[in-house]
């Protein structure tokens, strides 16, 4: 009997190993997470001060005709990523040091990714995405082996069914962290997603076969982040929109009136 192919959890390069994990670092991104600690409750207080610029109790994409829109969306995109970087920092890169474990950082530099495919693929969540890789991706792609359809296309299937599978885990948490019934908000979400990345796949090949050049190299930088921001913000709502509703995000900040009492004590007198 044939024994079944083990799927490792892809390797990391900015992976550090525990012999290399000096106090210092511990020390230096300790600090740097209760920074984004501050500048996330900043934000946070922001967005409750000015309450937000479209409707979260409903299904719906990015409303282009309300400039503040997008400003809500970005900040609270941005205050998502630094959530996610200060637990990193603040409690798994501490655990790692103590227990003398591998540390990989979850976030790489999400506003620098210059495809969708990059910012799901190598910047947003390394945990996550790692995990979905070896569990769904690699799995899905090696049993498509067999059949006679262009390897593209048997990408294309695993990135899907990942994004899928993904959607299925986030709804689960919505009904878990936010106590309220699902609305398949998470699922379209990841599954508007998957056809951008396929788009981006398909465009990619498409220029490379009329201008055999790489997309990278017909396009500058900040045109590709620009596209890149655009994309996922645009959809984003989607996703959002559970989590305020739950008032996930408030639970994670600092006191607004805290922080409003102690710039005005400090900084405005």
């Amino acid at each position: 009997m044939e024994t079944p192919k083990r799927f490792n959890l892809p390797t990391d390069p900015r992976t550090i190993k525990p012999q290399d994990l000096q106090l210092s670092y511990v020390l230096k991104y300790t600090g740097t997470g209760l920074l984004k600690y501050f500048l996330y409750s900043l934000i946070l207080s922001y967005v409750r001060e000015t309450r937000f610029h479209w409707n979260p109790t409903k299904l719906q994409l990015y409303q282009f005709d309300d400039p503040w829109v997008a400003i809500d969306l970005y900040l609270l995109g941005l205050a998502l990523s630094l959530l996610l970087d200060y637990a990193d920092h603040l409690l798994i890169l501490p655990l790692c040091y103590i227990f003398k474990m591998e540390y990989t950082p979850i976030m790489n530099a999400v506003y620098l990714s210059c495809s969708v495919r990059e910012f799901w693929g190598s910047r947003w969540n390394s945990m996550i995405q790692r995990g979905l890789k070896c569990s769904i991706f690699d799995p899905v792609l090696e049993a498509l082996k067999g059949f006679p359809i262009p390897f593209k296309f048997k990408v294309t299937i695993a990135t899907l069914l990942t994004f899928v599978f993904s959607a299925i885990m986030h709804e689960w948490c919505i009904l878990i962290v936010c106590d309220e019934p699902t609305t398949y908000e998470q699922l379209a979400f990841f599954t508007v997603q998957a056809f951008i990345c396929t788009f981006e796949v398909l465009v990619s090949i498409m220029f490379k076969r009329i201008f055999g050049l790489k997309i990278g190299h017909v396009f500058p930088k900040v045109v590709q982040v620009l596209w890149a921001t655009i994309a996922v913000l645009s959809t984003s709502p989607l996703f959002l929109n559970p989590f305020i509703r739950g008032k996930v995000f408030d639970k994670f900040h600092l006191d607004y009136d805290i922080m409003k009492a102690y710039v005005e004590r400090n900084f405005l007198k």
